[in-house]
Parts: C-alpha cells; sequence; structure tokens
C-alpha cells in the first residue's frame, strides 16, 4: 500500500521523517524491510519534472528497525542550501520505492507532495 504524505521542508535545516511499511493494506502488518532497498526523488512542479535531489541507502535513507518496516529518511541542509528559489518556496512532488532482494517486483511505498521553504537566514536563496 502507497502512504501518501505532503512535506514542508526548510531550506539550509536538516529535515527527518520516520515512516513504517506495511504489508497489508489495512496498516496491521509491518513489512519486514531486512534486504530491501529504498530510494527516492523529489522532482519541481514544472513542465519537465526536473529532479532536485535524490535519496537512497547512501545518501538519505536508513533503515531503523527492520522487523517492524521502520525507516528514515533524512534531507540535509547541503541539498537545500544551495537552491536558488524565484519565490519565496518551491513545489514539488516525491516518491520513495522499495525494491526487495530478489529485485522484483519495485513498488512505490510513499508519495507525496513537498514545499521547501526559503531560508532567509543565510541569505543565499534569493
Amino acid at each position: 500500500m502507497t502512504t501518501n504524505v505532503d512535506l514542508i521542508i526548510k531550506a539550509g535545516a536538516d529535515y527527518q521523517h520516520d515512516f513504517t511499511v506495511y504489508e497489508s493494506e489495512d496498516d496491521s502488518e509491518p513489512r519486514d524491510l531486512t534486504g530491501d532497498t529504498i530510494e527516492g526523488e523529489f522532482r519541481l512542479e514544472d513542465a519537465n519534472g526536473r529532479v532536485l535531489f535524490v535519496v537512497t541507502p547512501d545518501d538519505g535513507i536508513s533503515i531503523s528497525d527492520a522487523a517492524n518496516g521502520v525507516f528514515r529518511m533524512t534531507i540535509d541542509r547541503e541539498k537545500t542550501e544551495s537552491l536558488r528559489f524565484r519565490y519565496p518556496e518551491i513545489y514539488g512532488t516525491f516518491d520513495l520505492e522499495l525494491t526487495p532482494p530478489s529485485g522484483f517486483p519495485r513498488k512505490r511505498i510513499v508519495d507525496g507532495e513537498f514545499t521547501i521553504t526559503r531560508d532567509n537566514t543565510r541569505g543565499n536563496n534569493s
């Protein structure tokens, strides 16, 4: 089952969000994430859908409790500090996909919209 979540991320600050993946449609049985790979893309909400950044097991995704289906997504401030803002906020969509050890089937486990708000303190996002 795909979980829909909308995120508000502050540019220039670290962001973390914990998720639980369920095997069942009624969210009663967590999926054992042992050996699974989770990765995702954050894309601009424009005609081209340009990729702003990705999260991978090496950069932003960590499985914190495999047996209970829990993982953490971390977006470190370096990913958002370098963004250039034409407006006070950047909008887009994202999804996170899970690939089991066998490589099939790959499935979407989280999707949604995101808003990144400008970092006024650093002054580099204008």
